[in-house]
């Protein structure tokens, strides 16, 4: 295959694969931490929480890929990204009941 064969639609797919692995290993080590730290228990459904998983990180993805397409620059996006994503976790009440 000649160099740059595939074009956008390689790149947008080679992202969306790098996303969904850090993702898995950002939520594997987090929820590696709650349950020796916080003695996290197990959640009654495991099938709910991946299809909540797989919808939050194609929401993520989704935001920043809309994000990208109708700002003019990646600073532009990143401007406007920041604030998006530190709103949605300040309005998703992020802690535990200990912390409060």
């Amino acid at each position: 295959m000649p160099a740059g064969a595939g074009g956008a639609g390689a790149l947008v797919v080679s992202q969306a694969v790098v996303l969904a692995a850090l993702a898995v290993v950002g939520a594997a080590t987090m929820l590696g931490l709650a349950h020796v730290g916080f003695g996290l228990a197990a959640p009654e459904s495991a099938a709910g929480v991946a299809v909540g998983f797989v919808l939050g990180v194609c929401a993520f993805a989704g935001t920043g890929v809309l994000l990208g397409s109708v700002l003019p620059s990646p600073r532009a996006a990143r401007g406007a990204g920041l604030p998006l994503f530190f709103g949605a976790a300040t309005c998703a009440s992020p802690g535990t009941d200990r912390m409060r």
